[in-house]
């Protein structure tokens, strides 16, 4: 629900946007207590989306890293539902009251960003995370690659990392790929 996701994100000492920025024209789904942004873009799962995964396509339940994803939307069910998007099914406008166990979209002002960096060599740029090409996410916190697909481990078990992978070999076996 709208309360769950402000009850979160407050807890976590950040701040929630509303399912709209607040910007001119834009304030349909947007109060005075959510943050206000300028994305080019009234819808913040939309604009989320551009940037992560390069699309605006079904306000945010194209991009993976939004799965599960509920945002603040005051006056939008009479349940106080947060509105939310599933990845795996492509679903978009789920009414947060019917869910447990997903994810409040909080937001970190810009001067908090720019204490926390940005994760697995991503440059902070005009207080935005330039991500390396196997890494996706507002810091850089999601490895993309997975470099276990090609089953480098001739007799073991591949355990994929950030830009590598070992190979815990089986018994009798030793070396790179075991």
């Amino acid at each position: 629900t709208n309360a769950n996701v402000k009850a979160t994100c407050e807890a976590a000492g950040m701040g929630y946007p509303c399912h709209w920025s607040g910007t001119s024209g834009c304030t349909r789904w947007w109060t005075s207590g959510c943050i206000r942004y300028d994305g080019g873009n009234c819808y913040t799962l939309s604009v989320l989306s551009d940037k992560l995964c390069g699309t605006t396509d079904g306000w945010g339940s194209q991009c993976q890293p939004l799965d599960d994803t509920f945002v603040y939307t005051p006056g939008w069910q009479s349940d106080n539902s947060a509105w939310g998007v599933d990845y795996d099914t492509h679903s978009w406008g789920l009414h947060g009251a019917n869910y447990n166990n997903m994810y409040a979209l909080c937001a970190v002002s810009l001067d908090g960003l720019d204490a926390l960096g940005c994760m697995y060599g991503g440059t902070l740029v005009n207080s935005i995370c330039q991500c390396p090409p196997w890494a996706v996410g507002y810091k850089c916190e999601t490895d993309m690659t997975d470099e276990c697909l090609s089953s480098p481990c001739l007799h073991g078990t591949c355990v994929d990392h950030l830009d590598l992978y070992t190979c815990r070999c089986d018994p009798g076996w030793t070396g790179l790929n075991c």
